[in-house]
């Protein structure tokens, strides 16, 4: 028997947890949050909706009431834990904790929500998501990073490798970049641009000035 959305979702906390870094750009429970906050989009999108949040949003606050400082979740435990580390693998525990506890993940109702963009492709609303994130982007991050906006389309594009959804809206944009910079050592673009930024609201502004000119370029018929 396969696994239902809900085992997948936690699944994919798992193997974060197993192996950061191939998920993350950086050990912190804010990249974290961002890299879900993609996965939730593209979830979204595919008209997939976890139920447990709520209840685990309460159980965090429960859990540290004594210290209570925020009501978000991931703000919480990083405030009480010592460094970002401690954060990051104490999240992994108390949801370990509150699944184990609380929850039984074959009880949970997983509702499926109408697509805002029915008409639209996959890939047409990961766009429209990044076209929000880049008019306003301190309404999703903390600040205007490319390291956050790395890890929200990590998030997004895991989410499609999931459920198996064709979907590669970034494909020869490594190529691009790479040429783009003359980079001989990675291959990575986020890497690039960073490493040829000044500061990260600059690589933040450039990611989308290069993703303009290589999907014009895409657009544009060869001679």
């Amino acid at each position: 028997m396969g696994m239902n959305n809900l085992s997948k979702y936690y699944e994919m906390h798992k193997n974060i947890q197993r192996s950061p870094y191939s998920f993350l750009s950086s050990l912190s429970l804010e990249h974290l949050r961002i890299f879900l906050l993609g996965y939730d989009a593209c979830a979204l999108d595919n008209k997939v909706y976890f139920s447990w949040k709520p209840e685990f949003n309460n159980f965090i606050e429960n859990k540290y009431k004594d210290k209570l400082i925020s009501r978000h979740p991931f703000k919480i435990i990083e405030l009480c834990e010592s460094n970002e580390k401690d954060a990051f693998n104490k999240f992994f525990e108390l949801l370990d904790d509150f699944l184990e506890k609380y929850v039984c993940p074959s009880e949970i109702v997983e509702n499926a929500l109408p697509s805002e963009y029915e008409k639209l492709s996959l890939t047409d609303k990961y766009y429209k998501a990044l076209d929000m994130i880049r008019k306003k982007p301190k309404l999703y991050f903390r600040s205007t990073s490319l390291q956050y906006l790395e890890s929200y389309i990590n998030g997004y594009t895991a989410c499609a490798n999931t459920y198996q959804i064709s979907f590669s809206p970034h494909h020869g944009f490594d190529d691009f970049i790479q040429e783009k910079y003359e980079a001989k050592v990675s291959k990575n673009p986020f890497k690039i641009i960073h490493l040829n930024s000044f500061y990260d609201e600059e690589a933040f502004n450039k990611f989308f000035e290069l993703l303009d000119e290589f999907l014009k370029q895409k657009e544009t018929p060869s001679d």
